[in-house]
């Protein structure tokens, strides 16, 4: 067998030598396993740090849209007793009967002057002006406007103007005849409509 002596240096270079050679191998270590492992790092931080971004806001909007169902659950409930207030379309009789219902109630004659205006498909709801003439006594046009305000239709009154008609009717209450005088009211009003 032929080995070969190691080269021997003398120590002055074996002082620069040795230091030279573990330099080189930590640069090496550092520049091709240390940077990478760094970089890598880094970008594991960063794609970690969006994850956490991203499942905080789903969150979020996983907390925004419980409680948007809950308080739709809550509002649905007067978003049908909404519904029921507003006069379906081609159900105008309806309405016009119940008013005409509770005018013969109270022995009252009444004009009633409607206008539902023009349809606009792009509205779910308008609004349309209705005018009601009464003629009767007092008390009972008073009992008419409470019956009226409690129907279940939304009855917007902007004026009411009563005046005495210069008549007088004579009625009997539980046996006793009295005389009261008729009065004139006019009623102006809007109702509210649902296009359906």
């Amino acid at each position: 067998m032929n080995f070969k002596t190691p080269i021997k240096l003398p120590s002055k270079q074996k002082i620069f030598v040795l230091p030279s050679v573990l330099l080189i191998a930590s640069f090496l270590v550092f520049y091709f396993l240390i940077l990478p492992s760094i970089a890598k790092i880094k970008e594991i931080r960063s794609e970690i740090l969006n994850q956490k971004i991203e499942l905080k806001n789903n969150i979020k909007q996983s907390q925004n849209i419980n409680k948007l169902n809950e308080e739709l659950k809550n509002i649905k409930p007067k978003m049908e007793k909404l519904d029921q207030i507003f006069i379906n379309k081609n159900r105008e009789l309806d309405f016009i009967t119940l008013i005409e219902s509770i005018a013969d109630k109270h022995a009252l004659e009444q004009k009633i002057s409607l206008n539902p205006g023009q349809d606009n498909p792009e509205e779910i709801y308008k609004t349309s002006p209705i005018n009601i003439s009464l003629k009767g006594n007092y008390s009972n046009i008073i009992k008419y406007l409470k019956d009226i305000e409690s129907i279940k239709y939304y009855l917007n009154v902007k004026s009411i103007s009563i005046s005495s008609d210069g008549s007088q009717k004579d009625y009997n209450i539980i046996g006793e005849t009295d005389t009261e005088k008729n009065v004139s009211a006019i009623i102006n009003a809007d109702i509210y409509w649902k296009n359906n």
